[in-house]
């Protein structure tokens, strides 16, 4: 809402950490990328990141409130090593009374979400990376949907996050990254992350905003593939690709 002075009643507009991810992590990284700078975006959220680490700035991801306290007490330890204690395979199998019915809800729900979203998210970054054939697949598809099966089963015991294909995969392919190596390096630079989470889990989110709108930018290409002249095609694509920014979820704009 605007106060009468025409400007945000919220004063969120004035944020200066939101500025700094525009300019910063958004404008400065759009004009590397269009002078071709390879690690454009790895520098744009570098740059916001250490920006926003000294604790006297207006702008500061540790400000002086019991949060930012606990944030940066976890950030002086730089190097930190949390092993696995109560995690690691503590999956209730006991489906008696409303358990079997809660489990087959969750089951249901994580398997269509996991699909769709991985057949999004592996179709599209194939298409960037213009491998996808003229029939619509992709070369070794059933090895990375099997692999992400795997991993997913896998991660499951450990108690993590599902060990999926995400759409920040853009990221790496606007960088240059087309093999397996790519993945390789990433998965290598996950491993070295267990070690230094402190300053990882430290970069702020207005570090790494920008940088996904603008790999967003370079992913929404794809619409000109789309026959928008023919009626059956433009419905269902336009509701898709507004439905999900709305949603939040590639799965939901997928069903929608």
């Amino acid at each position: 809402m605007l106060d009468g002075s025409a400007e945000c009643s919220g004063k969120i507009m004035a944020n200066p950490a939101m500025w700094i991810g525009i300019s910063l992590g958004g404008i400065l990284v759009a004009f590397l990328m269009a002078f071709k700078v390879k690690s454009a975006i790895i520098i744009g959220i570098g740059l916001v990141s250490i920006l926003s680490w000294p604790r006297n700035t207006s702008f500061t991801y540790f400000p002086y409130t019991t949060e930012g306290e606990d944030r940066y007490q976890f950030f002086r330890q730089i190097v930190a090593f949390h092993p696995i204690e109560t995690t690691l395979a503590v999956q209730e199998w006991n489906l008696q009374g409303t358990s079997g019915a809660q489990f087959a809800l969750a089951l249901v729900t994580f398997l269509y979400v996991d699909i769709i979203d991985c057949t999004a998210t592996l179709y599209s970054m194939a298409k960037f990376c213009g491998v996808v054939e003229d029939n619509g697949d992709f070369p070794r598809s059933t090895v990375a949907y099997c692999t992400d099966a795997a991993c997913i089963s896998i991660g499951s015991l450990f108690g993590c996050s599902p060990v999926t294909a995400f759409i920040e995969s853009g990221a790496g392919i606007a960088e240059g990254g087309r093999t397996g190596l790519t993945a390789m390096s990433t998965g290598f630079c996950f491993l070295v992350s267990l070690f230094f989470a402190p300053i990882l889990a430290s970069i702020p989110p207005w570090a790494t905003g920008a940088t996904l709108i603008l790999v967003g930018c370079l992913m929404i290409r794809q619409v000109t593939n789309i026959n928008w002249q023919y009626i059956g095609d433009a419905v269902p694509s336009f509701i898709t690709l507004a439905f999900m920014p709305f949603s939040y979820s590639v799965a939901y704009g997928l069903i929608a």
